[in-house]
């Protein structure tokens, strides 16, 4: 892939945008960035980024993390970096390097003891990533996410995990690199991370088998099925 290729940057806010100010700040300092995109999960907030690339998108509704897809199809670039907006990256041009070197999958960032457990999100051919902690994709890797019947797109079950959906609808591994990151207010703050709300993981593994409830029945799905049962000991 060409080096020079510019990427488009999407993020999301809720209730953080004291943190979205720090974090386009830094993002438009970075040379391959030409565009910065805020979809803005709460129209109550007024969003503006004066002397920077940012534009802000609203939806009347919030629809959780499913609004970096839909912020990431407005993408002028085939490229997309995307992150929450509770953290500070500090290591962009590296996950950028990363993707740049192997462009056939998602590069995204992972704190240490996320990083030696990514092998527990392996399911068969496929793997759920973490993307909020920084990560580089294509654009055109998003329409995976048609796959999911309609019914299930608008559901909470979808919107709050569509991280899961994506990441094992592309049914492969993903490249992962160490985060060097700065966590920003109300990062743990209840009522406002989805971490911290009672379902948390609960929504995490209705999300991945449905997921992959999907990529089974895809046609000429029999040989993932195999190394999905193999590699879970069914």
């Amino acid at each position: 892939m060409d080096d020079r290729v510019s990427v488009s940057a999407c993020l999301l806010s809720w209730k953080r945008p004291r943190n979205l100010k720090l974090i386009v700040r830094a993002l438009d300092k970075l040379d391959f960035i030409d565009e910065i995109l805020i979809w803005n999960n709460n129209p109550s907030v007024r969003l503006e980024f004066p002397g920077t690339c940012a534009a802000v998108l609203c939806l009347p509704k919030n629809v959780r993390t499913y609004g970096r897809y839909l912020c990431a199809v407005q993408a002028r670039n085939p490229i997309i970096y995307t992150q929450d907006d509770d953290v500070l990256v500090s290591n962009v041009p590296d996950l950028y390097a990363g993707f740049l070197s192997d462009p056939s999958r998602i590069t995204h960032a992972l704190r240490p003891r996320q990083y030696a457990a990514r092998h527990l999100e392996v399911h068969g051919d496929c793997q759920a990533a973490l993307l909020g902690w920084g990560s580089f994709f294509l654009k055109e890797w998003i329409s995976v996410l048609d796959q999911v019947p309609a019914n299930l797109r608008r559901g909470r079950l979808f919107q709050r995990e569509a991280d899961r959906f994506f990441t094992i609808l592309m049914t492969r591994t993903h490249n992962a690199v160490r985060a060097r990151v700065r966590r920003l207010p109300d990062h743990a703050t209840e009522g406002i991370a989805l971490w911290r709300e009672p379902d948390h993981w609960t929504c995490k593994a209705l999300a991945v088998r449905e997921a992959l409830r999907i990529v089974r029945r895809r046609p000429g799905a029999a040989g993932a099925i195999d190394r999905m049962n193999t590699d879970s000991g069914a």
